[in-house]
Parts: structure tokens; C-alpha cells; sequence
């Protein structure tokens, strides 16, 4: 990468702990990553304070930087940012989009459900986040967009790490079709009630497989 800047730094190691190339709760060594990127130590430097400020690593002092652990209260407090969130965004996309947001959301479901038909979990991650970006794109609120899109990078994160259960992919086929139907009739209260379920739901799916983890590693 040549000897870079701090932001090409603290992005390619960002999207490195996302795809799990670091693992949660590993230690961070300064050497290693500026070999790996060939970089000099301040740009490692600034790049693990922005992914503390981002919550991604927990810099102690005199032991270091790490990558954050993963507990159940983590996905916990980031599935309270989330939630509401998602809901908003629903609620805005049904009040502005009109029938503009129909016809993708249909085609990327029908890809979907073919994925899902396949077991084709790549696939399926890929397009479940491509159907809620096109959801935040239409509710004209960046912001909060962002917010959830950054706070989803680190729970698809978990999800690799813990497996994804094939057994929900019914419940969430029928919360895209329902979500399709809300803003095809432009019903925004029913479209925030549908995402903000559908998003406790992989809450709690995510908080069962990380106990039941954490019981077989015979973690509390």
C-alpha cells in the first residue's frame, strides 16, 4: 500500500477486523500492522483511534490496543441504536418514496428468495443488505442512514463469526414481503411496526446463538 495516510489505514484495517481477519477480542500489534500495510507506527497510531472513537477497539493503557469483544450486551446496545433506527428509516421511506422504492425492493427480494432457495448464504447476506440500503436510500435521511449502516457492519460481523441459522429465512422472507406491501400502500405506521420487529427478531436470534455459544465454550 506504499507508506499511505492515516485514513487508508484506519479503512482497510476496519473492513480487515469486519471480515474477521482480526479477531474479536485479539490483540492489536503496532509492528504487525504497519508491516502488513508498510506503513510507519503513527499512522497505525491515529488509525486505532478512530476505530476506538468507532467502538471497533478498546485501547488500554500499558496493555495495548484490541479488537472489541463480543459479548451479549454488545449486541444488545447495538440493536438499541439500531432498532429505532430502522424503523425511522421505514416510516420516512413509506411517507416519501411512493411507488418509486417498489420495483427494486421486488427484484432484489426475487434474488432473495432464490439465494435463500439455494442456501446460498453469501448471497443472501449480500442481498438482504442490498433490500435495507435500498430502504434507507428512499427515506432521504442520511444521517440515520449511516448510523444503522455502520452499527449492521459490525452485527454482519457477529454474524459471521457465529453462523447465520437457516431456519430464519422464512420469517424473513415474509417480513420483506409484508415490508413490500406497507409502502406499496404508502402506510407508514405499518411499514416502522414491521421493521422494528424485523429487526428485534435478528436481535434475538443473534443473542440466542451468542448464549448458546458461549454455553457450549462453557462461557456465562
Amino acid at each position: 500500500m506504499g507508506e499511505g495516510s492515516g485514513p487508508d489505514v484506519y479503512l482497510a484495517l476496519r473492513h480487515a477486523i469486519l471480515r474477521g481477519e482480526y479477531a474479536f477480542g485479539s490483540r492489536l500489534k503496532i509492528d504487525e500492522i504497519a508491516r502488513r500495510f508498510a506503513v510507519g507506527h503513527m499512522p497505525v497510531r491515529k488509525a486505532l483511534a478512530q476505530l476506538s472513537g468507532d467502538r471497533l477497539v478498546t485501547i488500554a493503557r500499558n496493555r495495548g490496543a484490541s479488537v472489541r469483544s463480543v459479548d451479549l450486551q454488545t449486541a444488545r446496545n447495538i440493536y438499541d441504536i439500531v432498532i429505532p433506527l430502522e424503523s425511522l428509516l421505514a416510516r420516512r421511506a413509506a411517507e416519501l418514496a411512493g411507488a418509486a422504492i417498489i420495483e427494486p425492493l421486488i427484484q432484489v427480494e426475487e434474488e432473495f428468495e432464490q439465494a435463500a432457495s439455494q442456501l446460498d448464504h453469501q448471497a443472501v447476506a449480500s442481498l438482504n443488505q442490498r433490500f435495507h440500503e435500498i430502504i434507507s436510500e428512499h427515506s432521504r435521511n442520511p444521517d440515520a442512514a449511516d448510523i444503522v449502516d455502520r452499527n449492521q457492519e459490525v452485527l454482519r460481523a457477529f454474524r459471521r463469526m457465529y453462523g447465520f441459522d437457516a431456519a430464519r429465512l422464512p420469517g424473513v422472507i415474509a417480513d420483506h414481503r409484508a415490508l413490500i406491501s406497507a409502502f406499496r400502500e404508502q402506510d407508514p405506521e405499518s411499514a416502522a411496526a414491521i421493521a422494528a420487529a424485523h429487526a428485534a427478531k435478528a436481535r434475538n436470534d443473534l443473542v440466542a446463538t451468542i448464549r448458546c455459544s458461549n454455553a457450549v465454550g462453557g462461557r456465562t
